[in-house]
């Protein structure tokens, strides 16, 4: 029996070596699935992370496909080219040092299988251990690298807002930034979601910090209903209807949208010492654009409701080399240049585009 144990015990090294490859070459992605779920969930409460690098992996190839030519070293490069097939080999080398260090005679069976699992166990713990510390020196390079330049660019924090009420955190970043010296600046599509949307008529996240300081000077930029400009990369619809596409909002959830914005703006002017300017312009949205003094949040414009979060990125003006912050201010002020001056006074209902005189939704100056 212990010849026999003795001629096998070699093909069973063998094996679980061959197992420690499977799991990498098959499991890898199902692993690095699991590794994001896990994060996901110790940080399901984050609502803003610091700039990082998150490496892309290759799309997986279809099993079976039968336009697929087989490869017969793909399962090598999966294991030479990946994280975890390196961690694969370093496990099946100290499994094979544990196994022949601490040698066990085949003539005692029982010690002897005993010692070939645990030294495959072994094997796997100190090679996912040392990994992991390799890994932490590796990424903690990174990030101190990606965060240099970060710094130097202006790119502070991302933060991601879902469709509801903003997190506390992004909330009280906001009134730091507005309660500093400097000129409020907004760029936005139609402002709903930061100035009317809220419960109780209580208004946006922006419209109940700027009650609070109505000696602040507010510029606004909303798009302008009545515009017929031609969209540039849709030459057979205009503007309005191919940013109404992009963003699935019919014309009249747009106008209700509008009329909301301009109704909050004329409720805070009542309590205000410097009333709040409004333009409306009539190019192609690229983006929205919240200026308040060193602090510049960028984000997508007006997202479509049914998108789980929204980024938005913050960028400060703390750097002396060209940052984000100076661009996202220069291209409100163009926009700024080109629009059309408004004083919010009355509202009406906005015409269809197939009616020959337009009513305007603010009154012009």
């Amino acid at each position: 029996m212990s010849t026999f144990i003795g001629i096998v015990s070699p093909l069973l090294v063998a094996a679980l070596i061959a197992v420690n490859f499977f799991l990498a070459v098959r499991g890898g992605g199902r692993l690095r699935s699991l590794g994001v779920a896990a994060l996901g969930l110790m940080h399901r409460r984050a609502s803003s992370a610091w700039l990082y690098r998150m490496r892309a992996s290759a799309p997986r190839p279809v099993e079976n496909d039968p336009k697929r030519k087989k490869d017969r070293w793909s399962w090598t490069r999966s294991l030479v080219e990946t994280n975890i097939g390196w961690c694969a080999i370093a496990a099946s080398v100290v499994f094979v040092f544990l196994w022949l260090d601490g040698w066990v005679s085949p003539t005692q069976q029982g010690r002897f299988l005993k010692h070939i699992v645990y030294s495959w166990i072994g094997g796997i713990l100190l090679a996912a251990a040392g990994f992991a510390v390799v890994r932490s020196f590796v990424y903690s390079w990174q990030a101190g690298r990606f965060g240099l330049f970060a710094a130097r660019t202006g790119l502070s924090r991302i933060w991601l807002l879902g469709n509801n009420r903003p997190p506390i955190e992004f909330c009280a970043r906001l009134r730091e930034a507005v309660a500093a010296p400097g000129r409020i600046e907004l760029l936005d599509f139609t402002g709903f979601d930061l100035i009317a949307r809220g419960k109780n008529g209580e208004g946006g996240i922006l419209a109940s910090i700027l009650s609070r300081w109505p000696d602040k000077e507010v510029r606004i930029l909303l798009f302008n209903p009545c515009a017929r400009d031609v969209d540039p990369d849709r030459k057979l619809s205009t503007v309005l209807q191919s940013q109404l596409s992009t963003v699935e909002m019919t014309r009249e959830v747009f106008e209700t949208k509008i009329r909301a914005t301009l109704d909050k703006i004329q409720a805070l002017n009542q309590n205000r010492t410097k009333p709040i300017e409004v333009r409306l312009y009539a190019e192609k949205p690229s983006f929205r654009v919240l200026v308040a003094g060193d602090l510049a949040l960028l984000g997508t414009m007006d997202a479509r409701d049914n998108a789980p979060a929204i980024p938005i990125y913050e960028l400060g003006r703390g750097t002396k080399e060209a940052s984000l912050h100076s661009a996202a201010r220069s291209h409100f002020l163009r926009v700024w240049g080109d629009s059309v001056p408004v004083t919010v006074e009355a509202v009406t209902t906005v015409v269809s585009e197939g009616e020959q005189a337009p009513r305007e939704t603010v009154a012009a100056r």
